[in-house]
């Protein structure tokens, strides 16, 4: 479902990810005053989406791509007449898929598994950003392009979508697996990297310069939120879940663990930081 979302607002997010709001007003306001366009939006999308997923079911090939195309179809700007209209709203719901899908992965591979593979990741992901930074760049001047248009491409082709390859994983059963929890690990690194690449270039978008005091103080904040993370993980979560394992009830172990993710992706969305790495981070430990 995320990979459909992302299908849909490809051309929405060209250039940068949006902030994230906590908010279903519009879902409620949109509900409430007996608008259909919303659910219409609804029906057409799992339409098509559901044509999508049997047809690559019948090629065996992964439903994530036919999810990605279902999105591609019904986009805002596939058709002259655009088949999903409330926008704002598909976006908002893509961004809490996004957290929620990351929230469960994390409480699926564990800090345990991070720490495995931690020195590695690092290293791996530094490497292969760079790589495909660098390849990315050089590209973009061989087909002729400015050097700001340049290093929109390279940051472009040096991050890769947490989402789709999360979901491939599991799929394919390889999550738990030492080359998952590789993948996942460089995922993770990816998607703080990519924040740093957004602050870089907002500078070169507007001045085509690059302030290093707001990179240094965006990388001071990035350490500091998974030290933090890690020592609330540690401390005082556990508490909290066994202090309400003591009601046995699901359904109040489910509200607490939901509050959690979305608390701590809230703290990371308010520093400047990726939410759904956020909620990955309460999930794993």
């Amino acid at each position: 479902m995320r990979a459909l979302i992302i299908g849909v607002l490809v051309e929405i997010y060209a250039g940068g990810f949006p902030a994230i709001e906590f908010s279903l007003s519009t879902i409620a306001l949109a509900l409430q005053g007996g608008d259909s366009g919303l659910l219409r939006d609804f029906a057409i999308i799992m339409a098509v989406a559901g044509a999508a997923l049997v047809l690559f079911r019948q090629l065996k090939l992964p439903p994530v791509l036919g999810y990605l195309l279902a999105g591609v179809i019904i986009g805002p700007f596939t058709l002259p007449i655009p088949l999903v209209k409330n926008l704002d709203t598909i976006r908002l719901l893509a961004d809490l898929g996004l957290i929620l899908l990351l929230f469960g992965i994390g409480l699926e591979f564990g800090w345990q598994r991070i720490r495995a593979v931690g020195t590695r990741v690092i290293l791996i992901a530094s490497v292969e950003i760079t790589i495909m930074f660098a390849l990315g760049y050089e590209i973009a001047v061989l087909l002729g392009w400015t050097g700001t248009e340049a290093v929109f491409l390279a940051a472009a082709l040096s991050i890769s979508s947490s989402a789709i390859l999360m979901t491939m994983l599991r799929e394919s059963g390889q999550l738990l697996h030492l080359r998952g929890r590789l993948m996942i690990g460089i995922l993770v690194v990816e998607d703080f990297a990519a924040v740093i690449l957004l602050t870089v270039l907002a500078g070169v978008a507007t001045t085509e310069t690059t302030n290093p005091g707001d990179v240094g103080l965006l990388v001071a904040k990035l350490a500091i939120f998974g030290v933090a993370a890690l020592v609330f993980g540690a401390l005082f979560a556990p508490r909290l879940i066994h202090f309400v394992n003591r009601f046995r009830s699901e359904e109040t172990l489910l509200i607490t663990g939901l509050a959690l993710c979305f608390g701590l992706a809230l703290a990371a969305q308010q520093l400047g930081l990726s939410a759904a790495a956020g909620a990955f981070l309460i999930g794993a430990v």
